[in-house]
């Protein structure tokens, strides 16, 4: 899975990427666990998909500039209000909105993954999860996220790409379970809400999409690869399993190094579409 060197280019624009650029610039990041990059066992500091999208910037542009406010357990309610992160600093959202007005012009990207944890926040997890109350909890999840997409456009501008991201599927390590296997496509579909959730807030706010969900394979079941343990497995299953932790003792749901690298090339190839828009814009 290698990006062509048109779409790694592309991508680098996307980024304000130009070599030898002299302004500063920034990338302000947000979010969950998944941006503040925790990573299943061996734990890694600064490893997650912003470190791997900001590392692959900075070969281009060497004053480039991370702000990453992501806060481990954010909630779109939480993103809003404050978190665990926030006694001091303030709620994610009022900060990263006071950050783009306060560099108007020279944020060159804003990335953004949140609702993941607000199924768990409402429902419980695990087994317990219903799809009922999976459904019940996102209609809110889709009041906030749609606030916070219009607050950060409206900060922002029109012209700074913003890119967020939907969900890989957990649940599908279930499928390892004999036991557990029937509430396989249970879980599916209560993911599947939430991504549905999620692009639909997004797009209202001119907000692109990293699918990570389908860089995953989330939804094969049909075909089989061999992993390591369990013999052939669907190949979804065997993708959850090397991606994140999901799959060990104690379960650990983050990604792994190979799967934070995954989710990194489903935002560059969101940018390189962002910036086919952008260019459609201004010929227009």
């Amino acid at each position: 899975m290698r990006l062509t060197a048109a779409l790694v280019a592309c991508a680098a624009l996307m980024l304000g990427l130009a070599p030898g650029a002299r302004a500063a610039h920034y990338y302000l990041a947000l979010g969950d666990s998944l941006a503040a990059g925790f990573q299943a066992p061996p734990v890694k500091p600064h490893a997650g998909y912003v470190d791997g999208l900001y590392a692959r910037a900075l070969r281009r542009q060497r004053d480039l500039r991370l702000a990453n406010v992501a806060c481990l357990g954010a909630t779109s309610a939480t993103l809003m209000s404050g978190d665990l992160c926030s006694a001091t600093a303030g709620p994610q959202l009022q900060r990263a909105v006071r950050f783009l007005r306060r560099h108007r012009g020279k944020v060159s990207l804003v990335t953004i993954d949140i609702g993941g944890n607000d199924i768990g926040a409402a429902c419980g997890t695990g087994l317990s999860v219903t799809v009922q109350c999976a459904r019940s909890a996102l209609v809110t999840t889709g009041t906030n996220v749609s606030k916070i997409a219009h607050d950060l456009r409206a900060a922002a501008g029109r012209q700074t790409p913003i890119v967020a991201m939907n969900y890989y599927d957990p649940g599908l390590a279930f499928w390892l379970q004999p036991s557990s296997r029937a509430v396989v496509p249970e879980t599916l579909s209560i993911v599947d809400t939430l991504n549905r959730t999620l692009a639909h807030a997004y797009r209202s706010a001119d907000v692109a999409m990293a699918d990570v969900a389908t860089a995953f394979a989330s939804h094969d079941l049909r075909h089989t690869t061999a992993l390591a343990g369990h013999g052939r497995v669907p190949v979804a299953v065997a993708n959850i399993c090397r991606y994140t932790g999901a799959c060990l003792t104690p379960q650990n749901n983050h990604g792994t190094a190979l799967g934070y690298r995954v989710i990194t090339r489903a935002f560059l190839s969101a940018l390189a579409k962002v910036g086919e828009h952008l260019r459609g814009r201004i010929d227009a």
